[in-house]
């Protein structure tokens, strides 16, 4: 009998590995109710399209492969599987085309594969050994939740394509002596969709305690930093923006125990599952970090104004989350 996902709360049972059922997930979307039936059902993890989200809900979670092949044709998914990695894309894009579909959106490829890299972040305190970083790959992808890609591009004549997959890890020690590492699981430096996998050495052997919601990560930097003077590091992922002639900045931060402290409910741009699976970073158009010895940090905002003009927003962490305390 094939194995059905259980939701319950923020936590999202993974049945294909018992280190999995430990592992909390943060915000849950569609997609990821979709990704995570398709590992129970083909042992694999699925990479996906950004546009998958808008079909997500109507393939839903079928019992078995045939019945979700089916679904995803009829919602015009093309499915795609070497021996490690499943991909979800856009049907549209591969052949036969439709009249209206513009050659430079067109994918002549027929296969693909993936290769993977763990590796030490260059702001990693501790670094690990070969057979570490081999260890936080198996772990991370088999526990967390994956993310979504840019279809790979290749001229017409080109059969096969690599899609990068990158694993940065930053380990650190608690105020306890826990060794804990925290990963950026993404497609690479021009990837703009990423997981934040954080986990806990216990006894040599590495084990994963959350995932984020996707997390922007186009140029990422990943680092620890004691953003509330408590003795403790947070998370913080600073980013930018991959649209236009210019990059504006973004920044996201996480407890170690996966709160979200940068949340913005009220102004949450989409990157890519809209804000139930995705983070809702600061952002505007320069991002400084103010340190106040003792306090914490607060953050310095310059933001653009409806008449186009630029005014600095302060924001600083009252109980636990960044809110705008004053501007000028």
């Amino acid at each position: 009998m094939l194995v059905r996902l259980l939701f319950i709360s923020t936590l999202f049972f993974n049945a294909l590995s018992t280190n999995a059922l430990a592992a909390t997930h943060y915000n849950i979307s569609e997609t990821d109710k979709l990704t995570e039936c398709a590992r129970s059902i083909l042992h694999k993890p699925v990479l996906w399209w950004r546009g998958l989200w808008k079909v997500a809900s109507q393939v839903g979670c079928p019992p078995d492969s045939k019945q979700l092949f089916a679904r995803l044709r009829s919602t015009q998914v093309k499915v795609f599987e070497d021996n490690d990695w499943v991909y979800l894309f856009d049907a549209e894009a591969f052949p036969p085309w439709q009249p209206d579909v513009p050659e430079v959106k067109k994918i002549h490829w027929r296969s693909i594969s993936t290769r993977v890299r763990t590796y030490n972040d260059v702001s990693s305190p501790v670094k690990l050994t070969e057979a570490e970083l081999s260890q936080i790959q198996t772990e991370v992808i088999r526990s967390a939740r994956t993310f979504w890609v840019e279809v790979p591009y290749a001229a017409a004549g080109v059969q096969s394509v690599v899609l990068p997959v990158e694993i940065r890890a930053v380990t650190a020690r608690s105020r306890s002596g826990v060794r804990f590492t925290v990963a950026l699981y993404y497609g690479g430096d021009q990837s703009e969709s990423s997981r934040l996998v954080y986990g806990e050495w216990r006894e040599e052997k590495y084990f994963v305690k959350w995932d984020s919601p996707l997390v922007p990560s186009f140029h990422a930097s990943l680092s620890l930093k004691d953003m509330d003077a408590d003795g403790r590091d947070e998370i913080v992922i600073e980013s930018g923006t991959a649209e236009g002639m210019h990059s504006y900045p973004l920044l996201v931060a996480f407890s170690q125990d996966g709160k979200e402290l940068t949340r913005q409910e009220t102004d949450c741009n989409d990157y890519g599952d809209g804000p139930e699976g995705g983070a809702c970073p600061i952002h505007g158009l320069s991002i400084e970090i103010v340190a106040t010895p003792g306090i914490g940090d607060d953050l310095d905002i310059l933001v653009r104004t409806d008449t186009r003009k630029s005014r600095l927003v302060r924001y600083h962490l009252i109980h636990g989350h960044y809110e705008p305390v004053r501007s000028h």
